[in-house]
Formats: C-alpha cells, structure tokens, sequence
C-alpha cells in the first residue's frame, strides 16, 4: 500500500443503505457481469445523465491504496452508522486476485465491521476458489452471489453447494427459483424502508444458503 495521505478520501455515505461504501470505476472492474446485467444496469442508465468517468481514475487509485488501518481511521471519526460497510454501490469488489489482499487487510484491521460484499466474480472460477480461501472463513465477511434471469439452472445448482446468499435481481413475479431455498423478499427494495440495511438482522447479513429477492428499479 503507498501513502495515502494526498488521497481525497471516497468513501460516501448511503443514505439509502443506512452506511458508508466504497465505488470503483463500473466499465473498468465489471469485468463479471452478465448481458442482463450491463443492459439493466441502474449506474448505467445515471452515467448518461451524470457522467461519472472523471472520477473513474480517482477511485481506482483510491481503491488500490487504501488500507485496512486507512478505512479504521476513516471509519472512526465518522459520526454516523460505521458497524457495517458496503462494498460496492458501484463496480465490482474482485476484479482480480489483488483486490482479494486489499479486502483481506480491511477485515483483518477491522475486525467488528461487518463487510457486505455483493459479488459476480463467482463466475470466474479459478478467482471464486482464491477469494474462498482466503475470505470465506473470516467472520466479518459476508460474500453475496450476484445472480439474475440469466443464470443457468446449472449455475443456480453450483450456488447452492455454496452455502451463502444469493440476491437475485431483474424479475419481479419470480417466486419459484431452480433450487430449494427460502425466498426473503429484501425489504429496502420492497417495502421501500431506506436505511433498513444498517439494521437488518437477517438476509444479507446472516449465514447459510437463501435467496435475497430484490425489487426491480
């Protein structure tokens, strides 16, 4: 990790969330996303009214040097709610096996911060199988499977080997799912409770195989 003391520090609170997040520049990491995904995509469609890419190299820099003890400094002389943080409201978390160090240090150097991590990079095997050793067992982690109607039932069968949470997004009246798992409709997207994610006592936030159903845009 450099110094980061020039760096403009860009982690944004989330108001709809209920927490701080990290961005990362979405055409540059997405390097996981599915068709249905990139033609879907909510940050997609808010680029072509607010164009994001002048901050792109920001937060790529900021990304790839900012360090656990970095975010424990930041985090603590926030006044709002610093017990959970989401990964990433923008871009993926693993875009590559170095990103999987940096989060590493940040669960490491913040061990009573719950790390949310919704992720595609599932769909890279020979990443998945690194980013589970090395993360899969720390306790603040909490990976998230990244699906929509475009998965395969075969990869819906691989997901539930995983024994993690799947969130599921892009088809409203979906009810019945290729697997056996208990649907939990997200409140945030459904019942529109903004900043319920700080909260919520299930979900994202739990252990063990379901499926999170998030409500279309």
């Amino acid at each position: 990790m450099k110094n980061t003391t020039k760096l403009k520090n860009e982690i944004r609170w989330c108001e709809d969330i209920g927490m701080f997040s990290f961005d990362r520049a979405r055409q540059e990491s997405c390097v996981h996303a599915t068709q249905f995904c990139m033609e879907t995509c909510f940050n997609a469609k808010l680029e072509k009214v607010f164009p994001l890419h002048s901050r792109d190299a920001r937060l790529e820099n900021f990304w790839n040097n900012f360090s656990g003890s970095d975010l424990k400094k930041s985090l603590s002389r926030r006044k709002k709610q610093t017990d959970r943080f989401r990964y990433m409201t923008r871009g993926e978390t693993f875009k590559s096996e170095s990103d999987i160090q940096i989060v590493k240090d940040h669960a490491e150097q913040n061990p009573d911060v719950k790390l949310w991590i919704p992720t595609r990079a599932w769909r890279k095997a020979s990443l998945w199988g690194k980013i589970v050793k090395e993360l899969g067992n720390m306790k603040n982690i909490f990976l998230c499977l990244s699906f929509d109607p475009s998965n395969t039932v075969e990869e819906w069968k691989w997901a539930e080997k995983q024994n993690l949470t799947i969130m599921f997004y892009g088809d409203d009246s979906a009810r019945n799912f290729p697997i056996e798992a208990k649907r939990k409709a997200c409140p945030k997207t459904w019942a529109h409770k903004d900043g319920h994610c700080a909260k919520c006592r299930g979900n994202c936030f739990s252990r063990g195989l379901k499926i999170v159903h998030l409500k279309q845009h």
